[in-house]
């Protein structure tokens, strides 16, 4: 399905930061200031934020046709989705057809037994003086949430409601692990995880009710599925409770302990700052994965534009879907993934000049989540578990796996953010690569690690190192990172160490010699006096080994 994008008609407020202990005032949301620094009358905006399901504050499941995209990518007006809620994933009035969707928002909850397909484990903290605090489950953040039970069909968990942990001091921390399922076949079932953490203050508010999943229907008489009563200034909502953002300590570390189905592997993006990874098979269905990490500062890719001062087109070449405002006394606010990859960094490119490259603000943020992208690479494209993180404070980044050059043995990573930050500031960049130690091996063609790896920042033809690094094991990954560099759009390289030269190793005092092999993907090492390869193996120049 072609990218789609959210109309703010009445702008909904999200709230960006994390920390690490609850403070007794709330957080200003990016689109608390987004909102407020909307034009009178006649503006175009966009805002590039994480998570963007997260608008929805408790789970459904939908079905529509697919509609049909012209060459420019318009979708007449008639043949635009036309969604109707389910009752579940096997509901029987939402059966699987060709040319149909069944999709949906799945929210995981606290883990009730061993055998649940998906849930959270815990949630520990470990403050600047080093202790680590276990927290305890509280419930879900919607007290009255009705479940939508898993599927072992599509292999989906169940859906709760964003869930509460508490410390000894009865301060709140909430996360909100959603998971965006989308089915077109019995044999397509594309997940997209994101995952956050926040402290939050419990507030109430007579005024609210509930959540709840809805279907209202657009000028042309199709329905759309929202979720109902969304409050801008809450992160989650219950009957007459707010739970706002509090303030954020970027000393403090998480550590998220979940069990995800096995179909949720390959490659994770993330805002961490030093993370930690671990994944274990839990059972037959699902793995155990452990992410511990501080938060980054990211500074937010947003603002507005009056009429007047963008290209006339501009809109309708870059969404030519249609179905937006065109007049000059309209105002348009757009909501953009940040994690789209190749659209992300083409909106992005369109609408820096006009944002005059400077952040709208920086928010503290610790969150995670899957790529919807994968790779050609069969080392990089293995889903069964994770391979690899690639985690970073930049507004907008690859939503695929980095790239491989086996020749140059460089993994490639594009980001991009605004030069400068809110206040005019250079906007200073960092990143992290976790990859598990058996998918370097894989890509570096041998059983052992390479010992070394330079970390570099490429802007176009220049090239700044930022150092060399050993590659270290830690509980099967290794970790390179790179801070301080500076933004708009650089692409961050890590290069292994090449293979030594030569054909053979010298002989040893008993004149024997060692000759490498290879034969696909497959490599031996052959050692004697004259060394042969295996039939169907060719010579070939020694791997560098540690």
């Amino acid at each position: 399905m072609k990218f789609r994008k959210v109309l703010l008609i009445a702008l909904i407020s999200i709230i960006g930061s994390v920390g690490a202990y609850a403070s007794d005032a709330p957080v200003q949301s990016p689109q608390q200031i987004f909102d407020a620094a909307l034009p009178e009358v006649g503006a175009r905006g966009i805002i590039f934020q994480e998570n963007m399901q997260a608008f929805d504050t408790i789970g459904y499941v939908r079905y529509s046709h697919i509609p049909a995209f012209g060459p420019s990518g318009k979708i007449e007006p008639a043949d635009f989705w036309n969604f109707k809620l389910c009752s579940s994933w096997d509901d029987v009035q939402c059966e699987l057809k060709q040319g149909y969707t069944l999709e949906g928002r799945v929210y995981l909850g606290h883990c009730a037994d061993r055998v649940e397909l998906g849930c959270v484990e815990s949630l520990s903290i470990k403050g600047a003086d080093g202790l680590l605090i276990g927290l305890t489950y509280v419930g879900p953040a919607m007290e009255t949430v009705k479940d939508i039970s898993e599927s072992r069909r599509w292999n989906i968990p169940r859906s709760s409601s964003p869930i509460l942990f508490k410390d000894s001091k009865e301060n709140l921390y909430l996360v909100r692990a959603g998971i965006f399922y989308s089915i077109t076949a019995p044999n397509s079932v594309s997940p997209k995880m994101d995952v956050d953490v926040y402290p939050v203050l419990k507030a109430s508010d007579t005024s609210i009710k509930a959540p709840e999943a809805v279907v209202v229907r657009n000028s042309a008489g199709l329905g759309i599925v929202t979720v109902n009563n969304a409050r801008g200034e809450c992160l989650a909502i219950s009957t007459a409770i707010c739970y706002k953002q509090s303030s954020t300590n970027l000393e403090s570390e998480f550590s998220l302990a979940m069990r995800l189905p096995k179909s949720i592997g390959g490659w994770f993006k993330g805002r961490l700052n030093s993370p930690q990874i671990s994944v274990v098979q839990f059972n037959d269905s699902s793995n155990s994965i452990n992410v511990t990490a501080k938060s980054v500062a990211m500074p937010i890719m947003g603002g507005w534009v009056k009429f007047n001062e963008l290209p006339s087109d501009f809109i309708s070449n870059l969404y030519p879907s249609g179905g937006y405002p065109t007049g000059s006394n309209q105002t348009l606010g757009l909501y953009a993934d940040a994690s789209q990859g190749a659209r992300a960094f083409q909106e992005f490119t369109a609408w820096a000049p006009f944002l005059k490259d400077r952040a709208l603000t920086t928010i503290n943020i610790w969150s995670f989540g899957t790529n919807m992208g994968s790779s050609a690479n069969r080392c990089l494209s293995d889903t069964s578990s994770v391979a690899g993180v690639v985690s970073t404070n930049a507004s907008v980044y690859s939503s695929e796996p980095p790239t491989w050059n086996a020749q140059d043995m460089t993994l490639d990573y594009k980001i991009a953010a605004p030069h400068f930050d809110a206040k005019g500031e250079l906007n200073v960049g960092s990143y992290t690569l976790a990859i598990s130690n058996s998918t370097i091996k894989c890509l570096y063609g041998v059983g052992e690690l390479p010992a070394s790896a330079t970390v570099s920042i490429v802007y176009g033809d220049s090239v700044t190192s930022v150092g060399t690094v050993a590659v270290g094991s830690k509980d099967g990954w290794s970790y390179f990172s790179a801070d301080g560099f500076h933004f708009s759009a650089p692409t961050v390289r890590v290069k292994f160490a090449k293979p030594s030269l030569g054909p053979t190793s010298p002989p040893n005092a008993q004149g024997v010699k060692t000759q490498w092999c290879a034969k696909g993907y497959a490599k031996k090492k052959v050692t004697a006096v004259n060394p042969v390869c295996p039939k169907g193996y060719k010579k070939i120049k020694a791997p560098f080994t540690p």
